[in-house]
């Protein structure tokens, strides 16, 4: 194999293994957050549900969206989707929240600082 392509080849696996370390980390966090255990509808993404919050976490195999953390309202009947988290591979967090009933907002922000925490403590242990 060309050096070059090889070299290509390793710094994509390090990648690899990152973007897994990371999804792993986030939903073990959702599910010791919401107390539940999630589903894993499709190799990228892990359900996970209560009475009250619905969480999707996607891994997008990408360094600076590589993973997204959607979070809906289950008493909503129409845009369910109260919150939105992207995280990068370098701990980069975007979160955009909007219209969070009163009765879940504690639920909600708990969960998103729960993923702040679980970041920054991978952060830190990568470094």
């Amino acid at each position: 194999m060309k050096p070059t392509i090889e070299e290509r080849m390793q710094r994509q696996i390090g990648l690899t293994t990152k973007y897994n370390e990371l999804f792993d980390i986030i939903v073990t966090t959702v599910e010791t957050s919401m107390e539940v255990t999630a589903t894993n509808p499709a190799e990228n993404q892990w359900d996970a549900t209560t009475e009250l919050v619905g969480v999707n976490v996607i891994c997008n195999d990408t360094q600076y969206n590589t993973i997204t953390v959607y979070v809906n309202d289950i008493a909503a009947t129409m845009n369910p989707q109260i919150g939105v988290v992207n995280i990068g591979i370098d701990g980069g967090i975007d979160e955009s929240l909007h219209n969070v009933p009163r009765a879940i907002r504690r639920t909600v922000t708990g969960l998103i600082d729960d993923i702040y925490d679980a970041v920054d403590a991978w952060i830190n242990d990568n470094e």
